[in-house]
């Protein structure tokens, strides 16, 4: 079965889509079954974005799929987000590739004080 986002989500509930869940949802319970899963797909359809916005939708959402499935993480999305933040941050400065940001740069650097931080 195809498995369809309807409307653009924030990357935090990307990640948080677990393959297996859904495979279980499905049926599909045998863990020797899971380990097929061999890869994803981020789409975004047009829509919601034209070429002036494409990117920067897409991204950071692949990476939160892309880490999602390939290192099937036990931790949530808060665990992933300075990974993230590093990853979109070199992706921008040595390819020219800018995405959202993951959250204000201003709770980047202000740790103890964004209320952001304590989601």
């Amino acid at each position: 079965k195809q498995w369809y986002q309807r409307r653009v989500r924030g990357w935090q509930k990307i990640y948080m889509n677990d393959p297996k869940k859904y495979l279980a949802a499905q049926g599909v319970t045998d863990p020797s079954l899971w380990k097929k899963i061999v890869g994803g797909e981020t789409a975004l359809w047009t829509e919601q974005a034209g070429d002036q916005n494409a990117l920067v939708k897409i991204f950071p959402r692949t990476y939160a799929l892309g880490e999602r499935y390939w290192s099937d993480p036990s931790t949530g999305w808060f665990a992933a987000e300075p990974r993230l933040i590093y990853f979109t941050s070199v992706m921008e400065k040595q390819r020219g590739i800018n995405g959202n940001t993951l959250k204000p740069e201003w709770c980047v650097q202000s740790q103890g004080i964004c209320k952001l931080n304590d989601l």
